[in-house]
């Protein structure tokens, strides 16, 4: 059973550095949401245990979008969690929050995590080429949006 729990950055901080290196981490990723007062931090827990991090972030409250930032720890991936975790943030985001977008950037290598995102709806929108420097290389990387009626349609209409 997976369940969000609010929480720091401080507190999810170790399983983002596990999914990326320790440079990239503390170029990029640090700076943007160590200090980040609008952002939102969940931890991800199945049966107690924390298997990963979530941040909502770039809330556009003008536009009603909102980006998010997901990670699962290496050691409990491929076990389904990544799938719940969705289905559980975007009703979240959809249904609770009423929130009318969402948008997430993925590298063009993290197959598993597109393919995801397609099963739930999300789509390509755009393609930053060789945009970010990653284990020796320069990568592209995907920004892929979903919006609210395309999820509603898919998920609880059945059309």
């Amino acid at each position: 059973m997976i369940k969000l729990q609010k929480s720091t950055f401080n507190e999810i901080e170790h399983i983002f550095v596990s999914s990326c290196n320790r440079r990239y981490f503390s170029n990029n990723f640090e700076k943007k949401y160590r200090n980040c007062a609008q952002c939102e931090f969940y931890e991800i827990i199945n049966y107690n245990l924390i298997v990963g991090g979530l941040i909502l972030h770039d809330y556009d409250e003008y536009s009603n979008r909102i980006m998010f930032t997901i990670a699962i720890s290496e050691e409990q991936q491929n076990k389904g969690i990544g799938k719940m975790t969705m289905k559980r943030i975007l009703d979240y985001i959809f249904k609770d929050r009423k929130i009318r977008r969402i948008y997430i950037e993925v590298y063009e290598t993290n197959e598993r995590a597109i393919k995801l995102y397609e099963e739930f709806g999300f789509i390509k929108e755009g393609r930053l080429r060789k945009h970010t420097y990653k284990n020796g290389d320069y990568i592209d990387l995907f920004i892929m949006g979903l919006l609210k009626e395309e999820y509603m349609r898919k998920f609880y209409t059945g059309r």
